[in-house]
């Protein structure tokens, strides 16, 4: 079982950031765009002054949902709403405001393909909420109530179809405010959708985020597998890599199950179930809100789905219908051997059956957790859970299966009762007598398999098992640097020495031979490849067009960047001041003049060179020494990353005080005699990378606490970079590099993306 879970609390702790819109003027700073994503504002209503007011929030996020079905914000920069005739009738009770909608997408809303009207929604997402006063208030004339980020959400819907820039006919809306109140607020979103942009970069997964809490099942050669930390994620293993499906329902997904390769269904947060018919995903309807950890499918006709609260869903080929529990635990899992002899699992212990009629409590012998039943007949049936319970099921009584080894346990999974894996503080093995631990050193969430011979492990990675030994399919990817020769030749490196190489159609690991970090790539040919290593030790690695070899980088210290101007003119940053030059023999240090950490280096020429690090230090060489061109030492500010179309058209990006005020993502620029701060949309957070394929086509990339994302310059201001869907909290963006202006990759924390016209 893939629910996240402490050893006596089975709670799901969902982090759903969005971004909201909504004042009298409806003003406030530009935002994260789009797909699925916006920026959470707080709406105050001042009920006797007839005024609605709104303040800037903090950044929240959101992961992507289906394309171009998008919750909007960015005031006035992506959308607008504007509020009218505030008036507040202490004789009905009723306070309401004329409000539109404007796009300023610059293309149409309200309809997925120009002709059909969809309409647009704005929807509560918090409130309303009294704060000053005593009293309730209450959306009075919504248009009718929904699920969006919750269940029931009130919202307004406008009916129509928003030209470019199109303002839309006015709604009223009214709330039920008894005259003891004073002040109430709220939270709204837009919801809407929008037509395929063209001549705009169009986004999407080159590999899946392989973060942990996975579900898995497959049948003959095809794998398939979800994650609750990748919305709407479902990938397909096709022998070579995982392949994201395109879903349509934005969801976290938390189970997985089928009856063939032309019945699959995946169930999670919401309610949500998404079945697959061969060809296609499609949505179906749940009624229940409750989130959904388990689903077992005997047939097509024939399915189970257990989720929070005691909620136990049958499908009879038609739809689901719910069931009495009898308990209002959370279950966590479902597995059968036929559509009369069912078993669910869940908190304090809790064991149902079904015999075709009803579900009847079985005694476990514990109260601990259970988070996942499994077996191989009718009297072979395994629970796992909490504290090292192990139990067997015999037919007529549940038993605890003595030497089981200590620790949770999330999933079971085998093949024979000789043949028998349990995922958690790694994977281990049961041969019907002893125990044996066959995956160590990493949280093993759900385990399953082909046969025996073909045997997953999905946690914080992914590890297969192919009759011989266990192998790491897939690393964490937290990646942190990219480059490439072409569209197709890229490398991507990262964490515990991962490499990466993208041929134009898939990715493939490399291996240095190093666990060691690695923080930035570049090279001068596909056959003269530089990584440089930020773990310590001063590692270089080169690759020659066949395989990775260490070089002796002349230091100690770790390197955070590499750049050159040819395979014999090449220099490493690093930390302390550290800069050392690789002339086509050997490395040799070169003198500073700084002790600053140094984050990035980048030239125009082997005679022009910049190098960029903490308290906002700026170094240039000129072919034989370095100087110093500008610092700021008594304040936190850095800079990350630099890069530049020409000697005169150079950007430095990091984190600092900005001109709007605050602090947060920084970027200067010079232009051949002085660095000048640039404007750039506020947000919080930090730039680690620039990078740009010409100076109207620049880049760059972002992290905060919440999530991850991207800047572009078009040669006139720096914005939002419209139609990037994936800002997450688990996800933060690490590096860019583009091929040219239609041709993008992006790496980060779990992902890669690649950006084409």
């Amino acid at each position: 079982m893939q629910v996240p879970r402490s050893k006596s609390v089975l709670t799901i702790m969902t982090a759903l950031a969005v971004f909201a819109a909504c004042s009298e003027e409806m003003g406030t700073e530009p935002v994260l765009p789009p797909v699925r994503s916006a920026q959470q504002i707080t709406c105050q209503a001042d009920v006797h002054a007839g005024r609605l007011q709104c303040s800037d929030p903090a950044a929240a996020a959101i992961e992507g949902g289906p394309l171009y079905s998008v919750v909007l914000g960015g005031q006035g920069t992506y959308v607008q709403l504007t509020s009218s005739n505030v008036s507040y009738d202490g004789g009905t009770e009723i306070f309401q405001a004329d409000v539109t909608v404007q796009s300023r997408l610059g293309q149409l809303m309200g309809t997925p393909d120009g002709t059909t009207v969809t309409g647009i929604r704005v929807f509560f997402h918090t409130g309303p909420t009294v704060t000053s006063g005593t009293g309730t208030v209450t959306v009075a004339n919504a248009a009718g109530v929904g699920t969006f980020t919750g269940s029931g959400q009130p919202y307004f819907e406008y009916d129509e179809i928003l030209d470019a820039y199109a303002i839309s006919a006015p709604l009223t809306w009214q709330w039920n405010v008894p005259p003891t109140v004073t002040m109430f607020e709220f939270t709204v979103l837009l919801d809407t959708d929008i037509p395929v942009p063209s001549g705009v970069l169009q986004w999407h997964l080159d590999r899946p985020p392989p973060a942990g809490s996975w579900e898995i099942w497959g049948m003959g050669d095809e794998v398939y597998a979800v994650s609750q930390y990748s919305t709407n994620a479902v990938f397909q293993f096709d022998g070579a890599g995982w392949q994201p499906q395109s879903l349509p329902q934005y969801a976290r997904l938390l189970a997985i199950s089928g009856s063939s390769l032309d019945d699959i269904i995946a169930v999670g947060e919401d309610g949500a179930i998404v079945h697959y018919d061969g060809t296609t995903w499609s949505t179906q309807v749940s009624l229940t809100s409750e989130d959904l950890y388990g689903v077992w499918s005997d047939s097509p006709t024939s399915a189970f789905a257990v989720g929070s609260n005691g909620v136990i869903l049958r499908y009879d080929g038609a739809s689901w219908v719910p069931q009495t529990s009898g308990t209002s635990e959370g279950l966590l899992s479902v597995w059968g051997t036929s559509p009369t002899n069912v078993f669910a699992v869940g908190g304090t212990g809790t064991i149902l059956h079904f015999d075709g009629t009803s579900w009847t409590p079985q005694q476990s012998g514990t109260t601990l957790p259970l988070g996942s039943v499994w077996g191989l007949s009718a009297t072979e049936v395994y629970a796992v859970g909490d504290d090292g319970t192990f139990l067997r099921f015999d037919g007529s009584t549940w038993t605890d299966v003595v030497g089981a080894p200590s620790g949770d346990k999330y999933d079971v999974w085998g093949t024979a009762t000789d043949n028998i894996y349990v995922a958690g503080s790694g994977v281990w093995h049961y041969d019907g007598a002893s125990w044996s631990q066959v995956v160590t050193g990493d949280e093993v969430e759900t385990i399953w398999g082909l046969s025996a011979s073909d045997v997953f492990a999905l946690g914080d990675h992914v590890h297969h098992y192919d009759g011989a030994g266990w192998s790491v399919q897939e690393t964490n990817l937290e990646l942190q640097d990219v480059w490439g020769f072409a569209s197709d030749d890229v490398i991507a490196v990262g964490s515990d020495g991962t490499i990466l190489r993208f041929d134009g159609n898939k990715w493939t690991s490399q291996s240095a031979g190093t666990t060691m970090d690695l923080a930035s790539v570049w090279g001068s040919s596909p056959q003269d490849i530089f990584a440089v290593g930020s773990g310590g030790g001063g590692a270089i690695f080169h690759h020659d067009g066949n395989t990775w070899t260490p070089q002796n980088s002349g230091t100690t210290q770790p390197l955070n960047g590499v750049w050159g101007s040819s395979g014999s003119d090449v220099f490493a940053v690093g930390d302390n001041g550290t800069i050392v030059h690789y002339d086509g023999a050997s490395w040799t240090t070169q003198s500073s003049g700084t002790a600053e950490h140094l984050a990035g280096v980048w030239g125009s020429s082997a005679t022009d060179v910049f190098a960029v690090g903490n308290h906002y230090t700026i170094l240039h060489y000129d072919g034989t020494s370095w100087s110093l061109q500008m610092t700021v030492p008594s304040i936190p500010n850095r800079f990350h990353s630099v890069w530049g179309s020409s000697g005169t058209n150079v950007f430095a990006a990091g984190f600092g005080p900005v001109i709007s005020g605050g602090w947060g993502a920084d970027i200067y620029r010079y232009d051949g005699s002085s660095w000048t701060q640039m404007p750039v949309p506020a947000a919080s957070g930090e730039l680690v990378k620039i990078q740009g394929t010409s100076g109207t086509d620049v880049f760059a990339v972002g992290t905060t606490g919440s999530g991850g994302y991207l800047f572009h310059f078009d040669g006139g201001v720096w914005r939002f970079h419209p139609w990037f869907p994936y800002f997450s909290s688990s996800i933060g963006l690490g590096s860019a590099w583009g091929s040219g202006p239609d041709d993008w990759f992006v790496v980060g924390r779990f992902v890669i993306l690649h950006g084409t016209r």
